[in-house]
């Protein structure tokens, strides 16, 4: 990769991070009585810091490994993020399928802690040495178990989005479509992420633009989605008395 190419993308990475803190923050502080909105906001949270973690992990090269291990812990983080998202529209007062994945997903949370922990270990991440004595960030012994385990919280987050968007009525599934799209496309990229990471061991900086590029979108899709919502609730409101629309044309005529 180019330096320029590598200066765009990292610019990039940082304004995605700004921007999703930026938009976590206010929907913590406009919606905070909302429970998908928080949930939606500690998703924002999370994919700001694992973009942050992840520039910093190509600019600081003494602690690649801190930041690398960051990163993988701010992931395993916005994989229980999208799932508690998917809670916050399902889970009803006595209803036994609220209840039951209300606990699978508390089971999926345990894990991810446990994985984010192991992620600080040298387990998981650690240096590895080539035969040409390039020494790079790489899998542990533990490294092909824990990205499996990343990669099915992952899928059963965008199940369980992808069931919801099927299942929502209107009003709420035009309120809310794009805001799970977006959702669904950051954890689609990280799949593609951590698949790469299970057949290669060390990260390639070929997907340094594909993940600018995936992740701004999917942010474009979540603003987007918040956007339609408030024209909508503003639509909603508004209502034009016949009076004054017949007042109005006889004034023009």
């Amino acid at each position: 990769m180019s330096q320029s190419m590598l200066t765009v993308a990292l610019a990039s990475f940082y304004f995605e991070a700004l921007c999703a803190w930026v938009l976590a923050v206010l929907l913590l502080s406009r919606y905070r009585a909302s429970r998908f909105h928080r949930n939606v906001a500690g998703a924002l949270l999370a994919i700001g810091l694992v973009q942050f973690a992840e520039v910093f992990s190509l600019l600081d090269s003494q602690n690649v490994l801190l930041w690398s291990r960051l990163a993988l812990a701010g992931q395993f983080w916005l994989a229980s993020a999208l799932l508690y998202v998917g809670l916050a529209l399902t889970e009803t007062e006595g209803s036994r399928i609220g209840m039951g994945f209300r606990w699978r997903c508390h089971a999926a949370a345990i894990v991810a802690g446990l994985c984010a922990g192991l992620a600080w270990t040298d387990l998981v991440l650690d240096w590895v040495t080539f035969d040409n004595q390039v020494v790079a960030v790489g899998r542990g012994p533990l490294g092909r178990v824990v990205y499996f385990v990343l990669i099915l919280l992952f899928v059963l987050g965008i199940a369980h989005l992808e069931s919801l968007l099927r299942s929502l009525r209107e009003p709420l599934r035009y309120q809310l479509k794009f805001v799970l799209l977006g959702l669904g496309t950051l954890a689609v990229y990280r799949i593609y992420n951590a698949s790469e990471l299970l057949l290669v061991s060390v990260q390639q900086f070929d997907t340094v633009l594909v993940n600018g590029v995936a992740t701004m979108t999917a942010l474009a899709l979540v603003v987007l989605g918040f956007a339609r919502s408030r024209i909508h609730q503003v639509t909603d409101r508004v209502y034009i008395s016949p009076q004054m629309l017949y007042g109005s044309v006889t004034f023009l005529t």
